[in-house]
């Protein structure tokens, strides 16, 4: 009994977390639009106006959004470059599991800095609060 509950509190304690939704302000916008990263998932992301409203976009299917200091853009996720904001690709961080936007897929950090999609098994869903696939 207490190895079960030792498993689920280290399940919760790894369980993605979202980060928070970016918010468009004077700073970034002047001079047009600019691209900020989804709270969720690295496929996402918004791109604001000159009146601080963010819209919505996605990067072309099998390709991420990265944000970093001069970067604004969708890449593949093999490219040395990719820097989801909101999944931590770190040593540390390898074998962790990021949702994708169709729910029978994930992303997984496969090394530091790079990520793979994965697939369900058939009639499994993706559950980002345990990281695995189930019959949610």
């Amino acid at each position: 009994m207490k190895i079960l509950i030792l498993a689920a509190c280290v399940a919760v304690s790894a369980a993605f977390i979202p980060g928070e939704r970016p918010a468009c302000n004077a700073d970034n916008v002047e001079g047009g639009s600019i691209l900020l990263a989804h709270e969720n998932y690295c496929q996402l992301f918004y791109a604001c106006n000159g009146d601080q409203q963010s819209f919505p976009m996605s990067c072309p299917d099998g390709f991420l959004f990265t944000y970093a200091n001069g970067l604004a853009n969708c890449l593949l996720p093999s490219d040395d470059q990719v820097t989801c904001v909101n999944w931590p690709c770190t040593q540390l961080d390898v074998g962790n599991r990021f949702p994708d936007t169709c729910c029978g897929k994930y992303w997984q950090c496969v090394s530091p800095g790079q990520y793979e999609q994965r697939t369900c098994p058939n009639g499994q869903r993706f559950n980002a609060l345990t990281e695995n696939c189930d019959f949610n």
